[in-house]
């Protein structure tokens, strides 16, 4: 099974970007960019938990 990690840290660039771009635009953007940034942090994080989660299972089997 390939590894969740690239698709999360996709989703989470996307955001981030996404935010900076409103962030840019709007006029109170305080609360998108804000939650664009936690949700690249949560799925980057989570991700990458269980990226190395797999790769430990792979070492030890």
């Amino acid at each position: 099974m390939r590894p969740f990690f690239p698709v999360a840290f996709a989703l989470g660039a996307v955001l981030l970007l996404l935010g900076i771009w409103i962030f840019m635009v709007s006029v109170n953007p305080a609360p998108t960019v804000m939650g664009c940034g936690a949700a690249t942090l949560a799925l980057t994080a989570l991700a990458w938990r269980g990226h190395r989660r797999a790769r430990r299972a792979e070492a030890v089997d």
